[in-house]
């Protein structure tokens, strides 16, 4: 058995974002969003801060995606910066309708707003990461028995977005630390079918914990902080330092394979 710890910080992308926000005649309110969501739950969260932003429930507020010709150009969902870019074109919208309502404007009332977001190289949020594994010495097989993830955290906006970002996030860097490896042989890929490149299946995933430690002073909306990208920084750093714990001997590539746990056993 053995234990391996990685530390860990990252400052999020910034960039351009934008939004078209309009109330409408009969007290809802429609976003059009620059932003795709790949499954991080942007939409929601746009969906959540004009309800509150607008003080109306969910299900008065609808948000679609634009194409070019309706919506500010937008960056795209990288660098785990939409809700902090997104976020605040989205504030800012709701600030100009609010104060357009209050000075008389009729409904329907369409606002559209185009924000720059500074790239914050001075802003890093940290975390820490800590995996448990299991090593046969007759094989170099290697198998992780626990992960737990540590997080710098602000007001989480939608907390099971959020665990969703930090699960998904923890498994990408198993894969990375433990199956996934991209082949070739003269230019060309030999792995390249869902049969010989390994992605981990649910199968795999060991016992998953996390620890969400919170603090004021995140950049986003309602001093929201990153998470996106954060979870999978470290979680292959921490399972070959948990192989290197458990059998002696450090591995200097990835995956930690049983093929190279092996040959590092017998060379050391």
């Amino acid at each position: 058995h053995g234990r391996g710890v990685a530390l860990f910080g990252r400052q999020i992308g910034g960039g351009v974002a934008g939004a078209v926000l309009t109330a409408e005649a009969d007290g809802s309110f429609s976003v059009i969003s620059p932003t795709v969501d790949i499954g991080t739950g942007t939409h929601t969260i746009e969906q959540q801060m004009v309800a509150s932003e607008m003080g109306v429930s969910l299900d008065q507020v609808r948000v679609r995606v634009g194409d070019t010709d309706s919506v500010p150009y937008d960056e795209g969902p990288r660098a785990s910066r939409v809700t902090y870019t997104e976020g605040q074109a989205i504030m800012k919208a709701c600030d100009q309708v609010k104060r357009a309502i209050a000075d008389g404007a009729a409904l329907p009332l369409t606002v559209t707003v185009e924000h720059t977001a500074e790239e914050r190289e001075d802003i890093t949020y940290f975390g820490a990461q800590v995996a448990e594994v299991q090593v046969d010495t007759e094989t170099g097989q290697v198998k992780v028995l626990r992960l737990v993830t540590a997080h710098d955290v602000g007001t989480i906006i939608n907390p099971l977005a959020h665990q969703g970002q930090i699960d998904g996030g923890v498994i990408t860097g198993f894969g990375l630390g433990v199956t996934e490896e991209f082949v070739t042989d003269g230019g060309q890929v030999v792995n390249g079918n869902m049969g010989d490149y390994k992605l981990p299946t649910m199968a795999d995933i060991p016992p998953l914990e996390t620890v969400l430690i919170q603090s004021a002073g995140g950049t986003g909306p309602y001093e929201a902080k990153a998470i996106g990208e954060l979870a999978n920084n470290a979680t292959a750093a921490a399972i070959a330092n948990a192989v290197a714990d458990a059998v002696g001997c450090r591995l200097f590539e990835l995956p930690v394979t049983a093929d190279r746990v092996y040959k590092a056993l017998r060379n050391a």
